[in-house]
């Protein structure tokens, strides 16, 4: 038998390979990097629930040194710069996102949002460091023929799938008896009170919760709204947000879907044209990535472009105290839940200031006094309109319908209160006792004494002689 004198080269290549430690490759190496960044991800999503956003940041960034391709952690790092008002570095994180993923579902949206957010805020400080308001399109008009009817109702949530509180049937026949009412009007508004989405997590409050409530509706009710008459919302409330940015996005994508107009993101304007006149609307309210009633310089620069290209601009505001003791309006500003909720008569004279022609508040949950500023109405909320299985007991189940003629300068001409009440199961229903016209009358008398306008026993709204 041959011994070989030396072990051939190629055998002792096999060993050193088989016996020196392994080594990944780079695919695997990537995909392990890809998979830690995502988990980052998630980890910071939990950090800037609970608003911590310093930690939430550290995640995405570590996250995004461990794959630089990963459009989440882009996007959810522009949300934290965007809590922090680094608006800049907003729009650049989210420019990376889409370019990472075009076809990100709300990178595009919320991307032109922030960016007309950034040019408001930079009209608003140029206004400011000029030393002047906005001007007027146009000189106040004079009270003539009216042009125009509108119609109000406040805060409408038809039901929350997330606590199984639906109305049965889709809520068919629910509006009965206040459409003819909404139908008579040439345009139509309500405060849509939460999200309209058939699916979706809320982050907001805990599943034990009794004191929480993130609202979310079933788009199968949207329906509801359209055979009653309505033809623009609000979606600018403390409930915008229940279901995070997703939510306000499926909500937006519901009512386009229904042919209902919309306001209440940043950018996002409702039009509308009835009897020749063109009538611009925003929603404004005080939570984030919305237009905002405590920014009044900013949303005097938005009312000011709205005049400009309309000839009667409404503002819708959620803002003041909740609860059944929150009928009256203070001097200075309001708080709720620890926020500030608005100095609501400097907002409502500043908006009239730019341009406004009409101011519908809600938000209280119970009806509020109104005024006349430069012939000029201001109702100050208009309380619960229909708020499914929700506490209506007192002042919480008065809801008043406003009907309000203007002139095609935006005028006020009069108006009328159709008084309603819901109970906790039912839909608005008309209130023979008229209990919304003799509050709302003694509120308005109350607290705005000379400026208020004249309310008859039957709810004619008309100014005062």
């Amino acid at each position: 038998m041959r011994t070989p004198a030396t072990t051939p080269l190629f055998l002792l290549a096999l060993c050193v390979a088989i016996l020196a430690p392994t080594h990944d490759s780079p695919a695997q190496e990537a995909d392990d990097a890809r998979a830690e960044a995502s988990a980052l991800v998630d980890i910071g999503r939990q950090h800037q629930i609970a608003q911590r956003t310093a930690d939430a940041m550290a995640a995405y960034e570590r996250a995004i040194e461990l794959d630089p391709t990963l459009a989440t952690a882009h996007w959810e790092l522009g949300w934290s710069y965007y809590v922090l008002r680094d608006l800049d570095r907003t729009i650049e994180l989210w420019e990376k996102t889409l370019e990472l993923d075009p076809r990100h579902p709300e990178a595009a949206t919320h991307l032109a949002d922030v960016r007309e957010e950034k040019r408001v805020e930079e009209a608003a400080a140029a206004m400011a460091a000029g030393g002047g308001a906005p001007a007027l399109p146009a000189e106040p008009s004079t009270v003539g023929e009216a042009r125009l009817l509108l119609a109000a109702v406040g805060d409408t949530m038809m039901g929350d799938a997330g606590r199984g509180r639906v109305p049965p049937d889709d809520a068919r026949g629910v509006f009965d008896e206040v459409a003819p009412y909404l139908q008579k009007a040439d345009i139509a508004f309500a405060n849509l009170e939460g999200v309209m989405a058939d699916s979706g997590t809320s982050s907001k409050c805990r599943p034990d919760s009794e004191k929480c409530y993130a609202f979310r509706m079933p788009t199968a009710l949207g329906p509801r709204l359209v055979e009653a008459g309505i033809d623009v919302v609000s979606v600018a409330n403390n409930h915008a947000n229940d279901y995070g940015s997703s939510g306000r996005t499926r909500t937006r994508e519901a009512l386009d879907a229904l042919g209902i107009a919309h306001s209440g993101p940043i950018g996002d304007l409702a039009s509308l044209e009835a009897n020749g006149v063109t009538v611009g609307l925003v929603a404004m309210a005080t939570s984030p990535g919305l237009y905002n009633i405590n920014k009044i310089d900013e949303a005097a620069v938005v009312v000011a472009e709205l005049a400009a290209t309309h000839d009667i601009v409404v503002v819708s505001f959620h803002g003041g105290a909740e609860g059944a003791s929150a009928i009256h309006v203070p001097e200075g500003m309001e708080r709720a839940f620890g926020e500030n909720r608005g100095n609501l008569r400097e907002f409502t004279h500043r908006m009239i200031d730019a341009g406004a022609d009409l101011l519908i508040g809600h938000g209280p949950h119970v009806p509020r006094g109104m005024q006349l500023y430069n012939n000029r109405l201001i109702a100050y909320s208009l309380g619960n309109f229909f708020t499914y299985r929700f506490n209506v007991k007192g002042n919480l189940g008065v809801g008043p319908l406003l009907l309000v003629y203007l002139d095609e300068h935006g005028a006020f001409v009069e108006g009328e209160i159709v008084p309603t009440r819901q109970t906790y199961s039912s839909g608005p229903l008309l209130d023979p006792d008229g209990a919304a016209i003799t509050l709302i009358r003694q509120l308005s008398d109350e607290d705005f004494g000379d400026t208020a306008p004249v309310i008859t026993d039957e709810g004619k709204i008309l100014p005062r002689p």
